[in-house]
């Protein structure tokens, strides 16, 4: 968890974050609506990525990470994805000592959606035979 003077409650490394939360929480009053949602990201070195689990990442083949594209200004000898097992709840107090280096197209964001209802929905496999 993250308080909110951005400190971690729970330190793992990590460089960015991607900010999940509705947007219109964000636009709301700090009162209403105190915290948000954010996981990690990963970055991996595009070398040390066998190219069918790159394949896989860019094709959205898994439930647990969303792949991003580069971004203007991202390291292009890198591939990031976010973690979605790791959502962190973000006091949006936090949110004011942080730096904006890329937004989701409108396709990315539908897309992320689509990702995010796909992790939360997954089948857990309680009901195979």
């Amino acid at each position: 968890m993250i308080d909110r003077d951005g400190q971690p409650g729970v330190v793992d490394s990590t460089g960015a974050w991607l900010l999940v939360g509705n947007t219109c929480d964000l636009d709301r009053d700090l009162g209403s609506v105190r915290w948000t949602q954010v996981p990690p990201l990963l970055s991996f070195p595009t070398a040390e990525i066998e190219s069918d689990e790159l394949a896989a990442l860019r094709g959205y083949q898994y439930s647990r990470r969303f792949y991003l594209p580069p971004w203007p200004g991202a390291p292009g000898d890198r591939q990031h994805v976010a973690d979605l097992t790791c959502l962190v709840a973000l006091h949006r107090e936090a949110l004011t000592k942080t730096t904006v280096i890329a937004r989701l197209s409108r396709i990315s964001w539908i897309l992320l959606h689509c990702a995010l209802v796909r992790f939360l929905a997954r089948d857990d496999g309680r009901f195979d035979a």
